[in-house]
């Protein structure tokens, strides 16, 4: 059965700098690493609204309320159609690494709310709870920019394939590479994935830390001003998870890894207190590069003994978090877990697999073996092999020069010429020619670009 594949909408709401102060970081400037000013979320008041799961009330989640408003005072909600301000409970966050919330009170009757900060009147949607889609599901959750779609599905494809993971809501955080319609796309042909939600989430993440130059280690700060993954994961859990058997949260380039045939998650839920279980991470690194094509999770098989290294990830079960927990990428504050064993389960992070976002390009180089460092996991590699062999290969991107519409075609020569990139637009409209001859306006764009060309070959020559 193929996916049924889902484009979802969000209600974001920004303070605009025109009229209202924005966000400050509360990290002193000397731990701001460099690009820290570009990657802070200075502008988000909410990413999203929507209505919980329960259909009562609406969530607006976002990043801690800027300092200088008073949350209660100086944020208030209206229901579009009557005007009528709206009773809001302000939920802080209770930690630096977690979002703040507002649960408003409106009914069914309330298709639209109007946001009131400072000088801004904001109307925003109130988006769909669509928790009844995965009701059931295991569900897989990441975020990426630009890593290759090849590693998505093979990372969707082992989860699938090995613990019956049938859902998947992706974060597309800004690719440029590709667009979410193309990771859409990707994923739902994932055998054995019935549901796919890909989301445009075009919030700053992580905002880089600098170095102590004393000792060349970050300057972590109690890891201040990095609340945005914890808000992803708690928009992904009240307006996506609710009812979700399971969710595991880990990054495309980390696999659970079952280390005993005898283990099952189920057994460590077995104690229905237990809301999440952690795995601890060992690090998988590649000791040569493939001569003529991209590296995969496939290739890597080689552990590096690092003790230091701790990533741990989690599987978690949403009906048991109460309303005060919150989800963050390493762990779920105030709810009950426990860690599983490291016969049982690992969580393999193949470092390999980065495109350098963040600053973590270093991770990428091949290692030399070292004796005491480093050792083939056999079994590690028996399990790639056996998962792997009947995988996807190829993640197929879509495009117009394949698509065999010639109206496509001509709109994307246009595009590229404009642009300027002539060679390229020339080669859509002799396809879109090809196929449809006697539209008349593409030849006047022929000749336009075949006289654009001639010109650059002049002032070359």
């Amino acid at each position: 059965m193929s996916a049924v594949a889902y484009e979802v909408s969000l209600s974001p709401v920004r303070l605009d700098p025109r009229i209202n102060q924005t966000r400050a970081p509360t990290l002193p400037s000397v731990a701001q690493g460099p690009g820290f000013e570009r990657r802070f979320d200075a502008t988000t008041l909410f990413y999203d609204l929507f209505r919980e799961a329960d259909g009562n009330a609406i969530l607006a989640i976002g990043p801690h309320v800027p300092t200088h408003l008073d949350p209660e005072r100086d944020i208030a909600f209206h229901c579009l159609a009557s005007g009528e301000r709206l009773d809001a409970e302000y939920l802080p966050s209770r930690g630096q690494i977690h979002n703040d919330m507002y649960r408003i009170e409106a009914g069914p009757g309330t298709p639209a709310v109007r946001v009131v900060v400072g000088g801004q009147q904001i109307v925003a949607a109130v988006q769909p709870n669509l928790s009844p889609l995965l009701a059931g599901r295991r569900v897989l959750t990441n975020r990426c920019r630009n890593d290759p779609l090849e590693w998505l599905v093979d990372w969707t494809w082992f989860h699938a394939r090995e613990f019956g993971f049938d859902a998947i809501v992706h974060y597309d955080n800004g690719s440029t590479d590709y667009t979410a319609d193309d990771v859409r796309l990707a994923l739902s042909r994932v055998p054995g994935m019935d549901v796919v939600i890909v989301l445009s989430w075009p919030f700053p993440i992580e905002p880089p830390h600098a170095v102590v130059p004393a000792t060349g280690e970050m300057f972590w700060s109690q890891l201040r001003d990095r609340w945005a993954e914890s808000g992803r994961l708690e928009h992904q859990r009240r307006r996506f998870a609710a009812q979700a058997e399971l969710v595991l949260v880990a990054d495309v380039d980390e696999l659970l890894i079952r280390r005993n045939d005898r283990a099952a998650l189920e057994g460590y839920f077995a104690d229905p207190g237990v809301a999440w279980v952690r795995f601890d991470s060992e690090v998988v690194v590649h000791t040569q590069d493939p001569a003529d094509r991209l590296l995969r999770h496939r290739d890597l098989s080689w552990i590096r003994h690092e003790p230091g290294f701790k990533t741990p990830k989690y599987v978690v079960k949403p009906n048991r978090c109460p309303d005060e927990a919150r989800w963050w990428l390493h762990d779920v504050a105030w709810a009950p877990g426990i860690d599983t064993s490291r016969d049982d389960f690992t969580i393999g992070h193949f470092i390999s697999l980065t495109t350098g976002w963040g600053g973590k390009g270093q991770r990428g180089a091949a290692q030399r073996p070292e004796p005491g460092i480093h050792y083939q996991d056999l079994a590690l590699r028996a399990k790639l092999n056996r998962v792997f062999r009947e995988a996807p290969t190829e993640a197929t991107r879509w495009s117009p020069a394949t698509s065999g519409n010639p109206h496509l075609l001509r709109k994307a020569a246009h595009d590229l010429a404009d642009r300027g990139d002539l060679r390229d637009a020339l080669d859509l409209l002799h396809r879109a020619m090809a196929i449809d001859p006697w539209q008349p306006a593409q030849h006047e764009l022929r000749r336009e670009v075949l006289a654009r060309l001639a010109e650059a070959s002049d002032r070359l020559s």
